[in-house]
Parts: structure tokens; C-alpha cells; sequence
């Protein structure tokens, strides 16, 4: 297993999510939702706009913690390493309290989405990674 150092916020972060561009072409082929950071994914399948579906796989963090933040930092890098096109990144205000970042980019034929939501009212971060359905 990879160990990954990032400096975040002034604090030493040392991650492991062990990600590579198999791991996210086989997520992005197959739906195996790849572990971070010693966490298995919570996946969901929702309907999308316009009428189509994904598969959301969820990652559990304490509120706005650096481990949040770097891992996030770390998958948006690979991401945009394994991509077979442009990766595009977007920052979101919303009409509450919560925020997001995301990070949108074609692998193996499908979109894959990466984001970092705030979720106060629960109390925690969440990493998602999201994959169009056929």
C-alpha cells in the first residue's frame, strides 16, 4: 500500500487511500467502490435528471477534518491523472449552510464525479464519488 504525505491547514496529514487509475477505471467499469483512507464506500443507486442513474458511494469523515480534506485533495489528483478527457472542477454556493466542491471527468467511457459535501446538520464531511449508469 501507497502512503501519501499532504501539508493541509499547517498539520502533516498522512493519508492512504491507495488509489490508483485501475481502482477507479474498475469503479468506473464495474462499480467496486475503492477503499480511502481505511473506509469502505456506503453505495447508492439514484435517478438523475433528465432520466438516467448513478451509483453514489459514500465516505464518512468528522466535520470539516483535515483527513476530509486531504483525501479529497488526493482523489481529485488522481482523477484528474486517470482521466480520458478533461477534468472540470466547480465550487458550489448553496441556499444553506452547507458547501461542496466537485470534480467531474470521463474514465472508461462513463463520468465520474468526485465531491466534498459539508454536511453541518449531521455533522460531517462527506467524500462521494458518483458514476453514470448505462
Amino acid at each position: 500500500m501507497r502512503l501519501f504525505a499532504l501539508s493541509f491547514a499547517g498539520v502533516l496529514v498522512v493519508a492512504s487511500p491507495g488509489i490508483s487509475c485501475e481502482s477507479l477505471h474498475a469503479f468506473a467499469d464495474q462499480g467496486e467502490a475503492p477503499v480511502v483512507a481505511g473506509r469502505e464506500a456506503a453505495c447508492t443507486t439514484s435517478r438523475v435528471l433528465g432520466g438516467g442513474s448513478s451509483q453514489d458511494c459514500f465516505y464518512r469523515f468528522e466535520f470539516r477534518s483535515n483527513g476530509a480534506q486531504s483525501n479529497f485533495q488526493l482523489l481529485a489528483q488522481q482523477l484528474s491523472q486517470c482521466t480520458e478527457g478533461e477534468a472540470k472542477t466547480e465550487g458550489a454556493t448553496v441556499n444553506h449552510p452547507d458547501s461542496y466542491d466537485q470534480i467531474m471527468a470521463p474514465v472508461v467511457g462513463r463520468f465520474l464525479s468526485l465531491s466534498l459535501k459539508d454536511k453541518g446538520a449531521l455533522g460531517e464531511t462527506l467524500i462521494v464519488l458518483r458514476r453514470t449508469l448505462p
